[in-house]
């Protein structure tokens, strides 16, 4: 891709074009600066406008939504779309209210959304949350914090794993008795697996600390 931004027709900056970032390390850095970004699209001809949570992933954004939305539903189609960031760094206060003004970073994204599923959302999240907590001056901390939530959503599941297997036990040797221990064992093996992405995650996090 190439390293210069806003270098089309549709996306140059018309007024103050001397304000225009067109280095994209410099936008990159505003997104990875950033928590949260306003997605717009046109539904039904009406324009919605919904604050998402998001995270870069090299030169694509990275946000969650509902599928049940209606804005949500027509991103997953594709429909063309708008994602911007702010970033306020002040407020110019002045003897006039038309004189004050406010300092501030923006990105605007022009494009279109693809859904992603499965195994590849949970690493590809984690690994852009990860560079987002990086950039952040309050690494350190919310490094520490991260890996204490992960260790304490561990230490839950691994008591319900636990009293699974425990429950087991207590399961007759039936036809309608092997249907519930299934459901227990399918439940046990999931739980295993949660663990198993868990202690990856922390382990991704110390590397990256």
């Amino acid at each position: 891709m190439n390293s210069q931004v806003g270098a089309t027709d549709r996306t140059s900056v018309r007024r103050f074009p001397e304000k225009a970032v067109t280095d994209r390390k410099k936008v990159n850095a505003i997104l990875d600066a950033g928590l949260v970004a306003h997605v717009s699209c046109v539904v039904d001809g009406q324009p919605f406008v919904m604050p998402v949570g998001y995270a870069r992933d090299g030169d694509r954004v990275l946000f969650h939504g509902s599928t049940a939305s209606r804005l949500f539903k027509n991103l997953a189609a594709g429909q063309p779309c708008c994602l911007t960031v702010t970033l306020l760094d002040g407020v110019v206060l002045a003897r006039s209210a038309f004189e004050s003004s406010m300092n501030y970073r923006c990105v605007i994204a022009l494009g279109s959304c693809e859904v992603l599923e499965g195994d590849e959302k949970e690493r590809v999240f984690f690994e852009a949350h990860i560079q987002q907590l990086k950039a952040n001056p309050n690494a350190s901390k919310l490094f520490e914090k991260e890996r204490r939530d992960l260790e304490l959503m561990i230490a839950k599941i691994q008591q319900d794993v636990n009293q699974l297997d425990n429950n087991l036990g207590f399961v007759s040797r039936s036809k309608s008795g092997d249907a519930f221990r299934k459901q227990i064992e399918d439940k046990i093996n999931a739980g295993k697996k949660r663990i198993s992405e868990y202690k990856s995650k922390i382990k991704l996090l110390r590397t990256n600390e």
